[in-house]
């Protein structure tokens, strides 16, 4: 399995825990008590550039990609609060 998937499994179900064990809505959850927890239980949070600095882009590489006339236009959702009543 993939480690972000293994992490982002590991934050889900420890976020999880929390809330149960708070007492509280999963979004009520502070995240400073997540992060602690998460920290504690050893997973990086951050990442050291400078042990670990991003690759350089190959040469030829474009930083942004166009959208090919293939592939479908998604627009944004519209926001939820500007449809509140």
């Amino acid at each position: 399995m993939e480690p972000v998937f293994m992490i982002l499994g590991q934050s889900a179900a420890t976020a999880a825990l929390l809330a149960l064990s708070h007492q509280v809505p999963l979004h009520d959850l502070n995240p400073g008590v997540l992060r602690s927890r998460l920290e504690a239980d050893g997973q990086r949070l951050s990442i050291d550039l400078d042990r670990f600095p991003p690759r350089p882009a190959l040469p030829g590489t474009p930083l942004f990609r166009d959208r090919h006339e293939s592939e479908p236009l998604i627009e944004p959702p519209a926001r939820a609060a500007a449809h509140r009543p």
